[in-house]
């Protein structure tokens, strides 16, 4: 599915090159006024190149795949960086050889060795030396990329950005549209990210009126600037081709191709390179694909038959049961549930056995603790029926008399049961409860009944509840005296996103004359009152994208063409908030994705 903005290439011109540093192609251009022009001096020789900025998938030997232009002084590592004279006598360029990458390529001439020219990284970057002549481009300091779809005119088409966050302070956008959109596809969004934050896929549909025809572009992301887009070509152009999900320990993800026949690839990524496998043909009955935690083994679900496979020998599948396959967080364990036979649990990795744990089978799905060692899953009984399984333990809890949605704390400690046979509510059931066979039950209903409800990052339960004007409270639940305490009431919208010091919620909130604000309130003031973060409300919707342990990125999309979308971020801290900093450095950016943390 594509975003809310679709993009395509955007010539980039000299004149963008002279406010970002990314214009000129040839290393040996600069940019002077809005044209490109020969540079004004050699690396080493005290000149300055006006370009000075490495150009998007420019090799430099590295493991980044990317260098920069030519700059007066060279940010290099290492000794011999500036350049010298003669050093030996030699016969063929290996007798020069010094092993370093970072001061260029020596080479023989006239019976005496020369000095390489230094590689030039520019843009704050420096040459780093990987050994074996190897060498790559890096950035200094730790910081994390921000792709976003991106217009300088507010119009169709947008064109996929990049900006990287250095404490999250942003630094110039860079356009990884290039090598990507052409004529016969001019459209662009984000697929997916790997979990490590390194590889990215990049989706290209031809336009809006063949949007399902795509292709697949990788782009990896290391300690510099992006590596030039690579076609994933083994996996033809097709409808609906949707990447993941990822290997936990990236290294592998699925493609299925939607056409007719549908398709299903494995991608592999490996440091010699990318290389793609078809592993069934006429797979338009596969409903789910996942990966065990070695990723040499995944698990499929077609046609209400669940396999195990070996992805070395994907022929020689192993049936594990009839019926779908949910698995736990950390991919250790498979459940299943199945209308004759009830409920079972078999190990994510060659030669398991599945056990039967229930003679009951699930009425509505599975839920996990976050750590994989619990599942619950709810009984069709006349009177409700929750059933706990400790799979690390092997032993289950039921509790009787309850029903409807559930949800598991962060901490895993706790589950928490929405519904009950005579009365709604919230009921919580601990640690100590779960590990009581025969259970019991210490639950409590909960003052208000929720419209909304779920947990704060430290497992502190919250709930919204419908008031008379149509708004709704937002409150939080005392665990040491199990009551509720209402923090703010009047809102359009009380589902929160907290700031990971726990000290505020914020909520995006429509005001009557049809803008929109985002207000916080502090969860620990009893008293509290809105802070909007905003600096005015705003036509159009807003959006809380992440909440981090830092602060808020916050979007801002509008309606019409010129659009005038943008993202901030917001600091936080136990104090209070900053002023919004503008995030994209076009006249229109949505879509902001942040690249993963390992």
């Amino acid at each position: 599915m594509l975003s809310k903005r679709c993009g395509q290439a955007l010539s980039i011109a000299c004149a963008v090159c002279a406010l970002a540093f990314w214009g000129c192609r040839d290393r040996d251009e600069a940019c002077t006024g809005q044209a490109c022009a020969a540079s004004g001096g050699e690396a080493g020789s005290g000149g300055q190149d006006a370009g000075g900025a490495p150009v998007l998938g420019e090799s430099a030997g590295a493991e980044n795949g990317t260098t920069g232009g030519e700059a007066g002084a060279s940010a290099t590592t290492g000794p011999d960086s500036a350049g010298a004279g003669p050093t030996s006598a030699c016969q063929a360029d290996s007798d020069c050889a010094d092993g370093r990458a970072c001061n260029g390529d020596e080479h023989c001439a006239a019976g005496q060795c020369q000095a390489g020219k230094p590689v030039s990284c520019g843009m704050d970057l420096s040459c780093v030396e990987h050994g074996t002549a190897a060498s790559s481009c890096d950035y200094g300091v730790p910081g994390r990329w921000l792709t976003f779809l991106g217009s300088d005119t507010g119009l169709f088409p947008f064109e996929l950005r990049a900006m990287r966050l250095e404490d999250f302070v942003p630094r110039a956008s860079i356009s990884l549209s290039g090598g990507i959109v052409d004529q016969g596809h001019q459209l662009i969004d984000v697929d997916s990210w790997s979990p490590n934050g390194r590889h990215l896929i990049v989706l290209n549909p031809k336009d809006l009126e063949h949007i399902n025809s795509s292709r697949l572009f990788l782009i990896e992301f290391g300690d510099g600037l992006p590596s030039a887009p690579v076609l994933l070509k083994d996996i033809p152009v097709g409808t609906n081709l949707v990447s993941g999900p990822w290997a936990g320990d990236s290294s592998a993800v699925f493609v299925q191709n939607y056409s007719t026949p549908s398709e299903t690839y494995l991608v592999h990524l490996a440091p010699d390179g990318v290389r793609s496998e078809l592993l069934f043909s006429e797979d338009e009955d596969t409903t789910s694909l996942h990966f065990c935690r070695d990723p040499r083994y995944f698990y499929r679900t077609k046609a209400d038959d669940s396999t195990l496979v070996d992805s070395l020998h994907p022929e020689q599948e192993k049936l594990l049961w009839h019926g779908s396959t949910d698995s736990s967080p950390d991919n250790r364990w498979l459940v299943s549930s199945d209308d004759t036979t009830g409920l079972w649990l078999a190990t994510c990795e060659p030669g398991t056995v599945p056990q039967q744990f229930s003679d009951k089978p699930a009425w509505d799905g599975f839920a996990w603790s976050s750590d994989g060692r619990f599942v619950s899953v709810t009984h069709d009984d006349p009177y409700g029926e929750i059933e706990v399984f400790d799979a690390a333990n092997q032993f289950s809890s039921v509790f009787k008399g309850m029903q409807a949605d559930f949800h598991w704390a962060p901490n895993s400690r706790s589950l928490i049961l929405f519904g009950k046979p005579d009365a709604n509510g919230l009921y919580p059931l601990t640690e100590v409860d779960l590990s009581t066979l025969p259970a019991k039950s210490s639950a409590r209903g909960t003052t208000p009944e929720p419209s909304a409800w779920g947990f704060v990052n430290d497992g502190t339960l919250w709930a919204a509840r419908d008031e008379a004007s149509g708004k709704s409270g937002f409150w939080l639940l005392d665990s040491g005296t199990s009551t509720w305490r209402r923090v703010a009431t009047g809102l359009s919208d009380a589902r929160p996103t907290f700031t990971a010091n726990e000290a505020y919620a914020a909520f995006p909130d429509s005001l009557a004359d049809g803008t929109a604000q985002i207000l916080a309130f502090s969860l620990h003031d009893k008293n509290a009152v809105a802070i909007p973060l905003l600096p005015a409300p705003l036509n159009g919707d807003v959006h809380l994208e992440y909440s981090l342990s830092e602060g808020l990125i916050v979007s801002h999309s509008t309606s019409f063409e010129p659009f005038e979308d943008q993202f901030w971020w917001i600091a936080s801290s136990a104090a209070g908030f900053g002023k919004p900093l503008p995030l994209n450095d076009v006249r229109a950016g949505t879509s902001p994705i942040l690249q993963p943390l390992p």
